[in-house]
Formats: structure tokens, sequence, C-alpha cells
């Protein structure tokens, strides 16, 4: 999983994150880029997840690692457009109320 672009609008960068070829891909770069984003501008965060379509156990954990980041500059991290099967996985693991998930489709 990967982040691919970034869009600020107002107080507001929305990024987004894409799947990598195959899981265990442990080249994920959520964290590090919602750690530039929040150190740069304050504001919430708008991760993109519509084109992730899986998580893995590495993936997931740089999703905490990043609402972690987050959270320790002052900002949110807010999911959109979430996939079924990841959907799936966030609230099995009771996480889809840390994030908060979003549609706009």
């Amino acid at each position: 999983m990967r982040c691919a672009t970034q869009q600020r609008d107002g107080a507001t960068t929305t990024v987004t994150v894409v799947s990598t070829s195959g899981l265990g891909d442990t080249g994920s770069n959520v964290t590090t880029t919602v750690t530039a984003i929040a150190a740069a501008a304050s504001g919430p965060i708008v991760l993109d997840m519509a084109r992730v379509s899986s998580l893995d156990s590495y993936e997931l954990g740089d999703l905490i690692g990043a609402q972690q980041a987050a959270r320790e500059r002052d900002s949110s991290i807010t999911l959109r457009d979430v996939q079924p099967r990841v959907r799936e996985v966030l609230e099995t693991m009771t996480l889809a109320k840390v994030f908060g998930l979003v549609s706009e489709r």
C-alpha cells in the first residue's frame, strides 16, 4: 500500500492510497507520508482508500502508525471510500471507529 498523490483543500489534505502488487510488501509509506503532512501543516488528513482492495497485517500496522503520528501532531485521519473487504477487516478489528469511515460515492 502506497500513497500516490496528495491534494490540499483548505485545511484538509487528501492522500490517494493504492494497493501494491502483493501481500507482505514492507514498502508501505502511509505512516511516513502522514507524518510529513502533519508536521508541515495542521488540519485533518483524508486517506482515499478507493484503490485499496485488501489489507495485510503490515499495512494495517502502517495505518495505525499513521493515525498515531497524526494524533501526536494534533491532527486526525479519516478513511474515505473504503472497499467492502477492507471495511470488514477494520470493523472486525474494531478500528472503524478509530479512523472514521466516510463514503463519497
